[in-house]
């Protein structure tokens, strides 16, 4: 038999003739095969918020069978690879709400439709998300490039939930930066000093900041005089005390330096040398250290040396001498 409607039933008699005459048999009904629903139109869709969307859907005008389910596909790009599933219901669902969407996004939503015969995929409708504040924005990248400034780089934020329409910089919490640019030079610093720096991205709903970039601009070296004020404590101990650089211009660290007779480092007799010993490092100025790794009755010399990682200053010299032992 041909021509036959899909899914229908039919209802069918079987003829039997002799010679003698015909009879028919019993009635028999059956249905004719499923196929793939057609005439499945586009989802209505309608935005909830900035992260939801309401999806519509009516049943196809050719249901071609039964229908079994249906089932939500959403994209941020109208490519078959990009689609994901984001619900699957029964025959009576006709409509849902996509969750968990990036704001201000457009989307392209697609519904298909199952019957026992087949899938049937409905072409794209697409929605854009409400904007709202953008979200994730990272603190901008800084990098010193003299001893006076530093360059800025604002990074995009990663949940921008819209357009951004403008960046603003903050240097020091003054407003430096307000555009669509996303580079900067800060200027006009002193050496090794510290600045802290701040980014908002705004959209049309409102703005929203990134933490803090705190960075150093680099170092040169330091400009000034150290005083070194320096005297034997007894025969193997010296007492030292300097004043600080007025300009460190960087990390400074203070460098008891010592020349003079040392014991031998590798030698298990009580042997020595001349060399300079390295006898304090420290951070701080103006209090009395004390450093006791002389030997008795020897004469030395004494300086400090104030260092960055850039340059240093040298103390005025003092010459000891260390007295006997018990004196």
């Amino acid at each position: 038999m041909l021509d036959l409607s899909v899914y229908t039933a039919y209802n069918l008699r079987l003829l039997a003739c002799t010679v003698v005459g015909c009879t028919l048999g019993p009635e028999v009904s059956i249905f004719t095969g499923e196929l793939p629903p057609s005439g499945f139109d586009p989802p209505i869709l309608n935005t909830l918020g900035p992260n939801e969307v309401e999806v519509a859907w009516s049943e196809p005008r050719m249901k071609n069978g039964v229908i079994v389910r249906y089932e939500v596909l959403v994209a941020r790009s109208d490519l078959a690879s990009q689609y994901e599933s984001r619900y699957n219901g029964t025959s009576a669902s006709l409509s849902t709400i996509v969750r968990n969407l990036t704001a201000g996004t457009l989307y392209f939503i697609r519904v298909k439709v199952f019957s026992g015969g087949g899938g049937t995929l409905s072409n794209a409708s697409t929605v854009t998300t409400k904007p709202d504040v953008p979200a994730g924005i990272p603190p901008p990248e800084v990098i010193p490039i003299s001893a006076h400034a530093l360059f800025v780089t604002i990074l995009p934020p990663r949940k921008p939930n819209g357009v951004i329409i403008r960046y603003e910089l903050f240097v020091d919490g003054q407003l430096a930066l307000n555009g669509t640019a996303t580079n900067y030079t800060a200027t006009g610093f002193r050496p090794f000093s510290l600045h802290r720096f701040r980014v908002r991205a705004c959209t049309v709903v409102g703005c929203s900041s990134s933490p803090l970039r705190e960075v150093y601009t680099l170092e040169i070296s330091p400009n000034g005089t150290v005083f070194l004020n320096a005297s034997i404590f007894n025969s193997t101990t010296i007492r030292a005390w300097w004043s600080p650089v007025a300009l460190p211009n960087g990390n400074l660290s203070y460098n008891l330096m010592v020349k003079g007779q040392f014991l031998l480092h590798t030698s298990q007799e009580l042997l020595t040398e001349v060399r300079v010993e390295k006898a304090i490092s420290t951070l701080l100025a103006e209090r009395m250290f004390t450093y006791s790794g002389l030997i008795a009755f020897n004469n030395y010399t004494v300086w400090i040396n104030a260092s960055n990682t850039v340059g240093f200053v040298l103390s005025n010299t003092i010459s000891v001498t260390t007295p006997e032992d018990g004196k």
